[in-house]
């Protein structure tokens, strides 16, 4: 009985974290129009619409194929520090795909007024990519990155109100929304890091990665045919 409701709690965090990364930018987007025009809210919303599809290549399905194997291997350490060091090797690859794709784009002459946007909006890309929620779900502290991303909001999401003030902060609005997930991303560290029991020097092999690569590349694919359509139009309207 304590463990169904230990996983009740858990689904709790884990929906207030979704409704979170819905409920903040909704929260914003009155303001943010009124404050910056149309024109320049269509900048925050080209960069974050480029952001997403850089995001789903660094996550690639491991939020859910690395969340089921941590579960599986939770009490065996070695195990358990092969695949969260193999999972991060994997997403470092793929972060270093999505930033050479960002730098590709930088160079576009046809988006040559989104190019200081999309660099604002950079620490969202690094941010979501060391964050590991998976690793939280898996080990079934999720509510733990669900505070940590709580109290990043919370530091951050106020300098908005505060600094943003007229159209020509709309790089410094992109930058402060992009920077939540960033401090979030160092909260996570430092729990990982001090907090979590994962053994220091494990011997990470090409085969252990590939591994991962394969376990997650089917729920990839289930995911990107959803979002890339869903991101897609405002991706063609900032073209036309």
């Amino acid at each position: 009985m304590k463990k169904l409701s230990a996983t009740k709690i858990d689904v709790a965090y884990l929906t207030l974290f979704q409704g979170l990364n819905y409920a903040i930018p909704l929260l914003l987007t009155p303001y943010l129009m009124y404050v910056l025009g149309a024109k320049n809210y269509g900048l925050i919303g080209f960069s974050q619409a480029v952001m997403a599809y850089l995001v789903l290549i660094t996550d690639f399905g491991f939020n859910l194929s690395a969340t089921k194997r941590i579960a599986t291997y939770v009490s065996n350490k070695v195990k358990l520090s092969k695949i969260f060091y193999s999972t991060v090797a994997a997403k470092i690859f793929f972060f270093i795909i999505s930033s050479s794709i960002l730098i590709i784009l930088y160079f576009i002459p046809q988006l040559n007024m989104y190019r200081f946007a999309l660099i604002c909006g950079f620490p969202l890309l690094l941010g979501s990519t060391f964050t590991f929620t998976w690793f939280f779900q898996g080990i079934g502290e999720i509510r733990k990155i669900t505070f940590m991303s709580t109290i990043a909001r919370f530091l951050i999401i106020p300098l908005i109100f505060l600094y943003v003030k007229s159209p020509e902060d709309v790089y410094l609005a992109i930058f402060l929304q992009s920077l939540v997930f960033l401090v979030t991303a160092i909260f996570s560290l430092y729990w990982i890091y001090y907090r979590c029991n994962l053994l220091d020097k494990v011997e990470i092999k090409r085969t252990y990665i590939y591994y991962e690569i394969k376990e997650s590349y089917p729920l990839f694919l289930s995911t990107a045919s959803v979002s890339i359509y869903t991101q897609f139009f405002i991706i063609i309207l900032g073209l036309t």
